[in-house]
């Protein structure tokens, strides 16, 4: 049996089943999660050890081979089931250093991989005095977050207590299953703390996937999004860069050195790394998981292979076998926001395909759903991917699409005003 920890979805539990093989999904009770061929077990929250505790009683003798998650919310639980289960795979240390990002930075700096000067606090009303040791501006987030739930730029201490009196650090309008790692609470009354940083001025962002087997490499796949994440307020989108390139090599060794930091042996993560205006590349965090939004689609795409499979193969004790296409024209993935609230209209799929370079587009929204708004970089109105000649060809037109795609709301009683 095959255990997968999920808070929406788990695209490796359909290949494992397409393949024969027996999956339990463990989702929080708010999850709108089931599944006709998966057996489901539900937790109240991830950090319920009690549950966890009697789920592994429960599987004692139930034949489970591994425990997985592509859901950085889950990884230090799943790592936890592992240990009680006496199962290989990603330790509870590194699980926690790499959702925890205090602690992950702390591990980054004495490898002397730079990252931002920061601070970890306890509470919300120590961010001006830990600022002003810094240095203002700095970016205050959730100390173990994710999608840059709740992450905010504040250029002064009247910054801070002007989004304190709008109550923009929280509570929080997140998807369902999302409370079961505490994301709803937003800043004002985070469980595990905040993290305050200097606010680096950035010329361009960038990811990279990486996947490990044994310690050996079988990928590592440098991209570059669209704009730095915090500068995204319409589209979010990334490209691929040609790996020869100087700014690829820059940021895959970047990658690679903050991976051998975090102990990864086997297994994913995705990393991300800043390049400040002057020139100096910084490495942001890394997540030890595939990159999400729709980075592994565009791994397809771009590449050939299916990182989903992979973690499946993964969850089965083989080598993944990676055989990624030639060096061919980018394709970029681009996708907009949609605003809070009911649906009334969207733009046809049929008139983003025939944009220019348009290769495939992905409806997430249709009339009469209802939209919660931006989370962080998290949910969005649709995807799409379109090629060019080079990297910024592609991701123009990918993003012309994307700004193209409107989505229509009105605003519903269930959604709040500022979601």
């Amino acid at each position: 049996m095959h255990v997968i920890l999920t808070s929406n979805s788990a695209p490796h539990a359909e290949i494992l089943r397409e393949r024969g093989q027996e999956v339990l999904l463990v989702v929080p009770s708010s999850a709108p999660i089931g599944h006709d061929a998966l057996a489901v077990r539900r937790v109240s929250a991830w950090d319920a050890y009690g549950e966890l505790a009697q789920l592994t009683v429960d599987l004692t003798n139930a034949g489970v081979v591994s425990v997985t998650t592509t859901d950085e919310r889950c990884l230090p639980p799943a790592a936890w089931l592992r240990s009680k289960l006496g199962l290989p795979g990603l330790s509870w240390e590194s699980a926690v250093a790499g959702t925890d990002k205090h602690l992950m930075k702390q591990r980054l700096h004495a490898a002397q991989i730079p990252v931002a000067r920061h601070l970890a606090v306890p509470a919300l009303d120590q961010v001006p005095a830990a600022a002003d040791a810094l240095g203002w501006p700095v970016v205050v987030k959730l100390r173990v977050g994710a999608s840059m739930l709740g992450t905010a730029r504040l250029d002064s201490e009247q910054d801070f207590w002007l989004a304190r009196y709008n109550n923009v650090f929280g509570p929080l309008q997140v998807p369902s299953g999302w409370d079961a790692a505490h994301l709803d609470v937003g800043l004002t009354d985070a469980p595990g703390g905040l993290m305050v940083e200097e606010a680096l001025t950035l010329a361009a962002e960038y990811h990279v996937e990486v996947l490990r087997w044994a310690g050996e490499e079988v990928y590592v796949l440098p991209g570059r999004y669209n704009a730095p994440l915090l500068d995204t307020p319409h589209v979010v989108g990334s490209v691929f860069l040609p790996t020869g390139s100087e700014e690829a090599r820059e940021v895959a060794a970047l990658a690679r050195a903050t991976a051998d930091a975090l102990g990864l042996k086997t297994g994913f993560a995705h990393v991300e790394v800043m390049l400040t205006t002057d020139g100096d590349f910084v490495v942001g965090e890394i997540g030890l998981r595939p990159g999400g939004g729709k980075l592994q689609r565009l791994v397809e795409h771009q590449h050939g292979v299916q990182p989903f499979a992979l973690q499946a193969d993964l969850a089965m004790g083989r080598r993944p076998l990676a055989r990624l296409f030639p060096e061919r024209d980018p394709i970029a993935w681009a996708t907009p926001f949609a605003p809070p609230g009911l649906v009334t209209g969207v733009t046809p799929l049929a008139d983003i395909l025939a944009m220019p370079g348009v290769v495939e587009a992905e409806e997430t929204l249709s009339v009469g759903d209802l939209s919660v708004g931006r989370v962080g970089t998290a949910v969005t109105a649709g995807h799409v991917y379109a090629t060019g000649p080079n990297a910024e060809v592609a991701m123009a037109r990918a993003a012309q699409a994307a700004h193209a795609w409107q989505v229509q709301t009105v605003q519903s009683p269930s959604v709040p005003a500022h979601a």
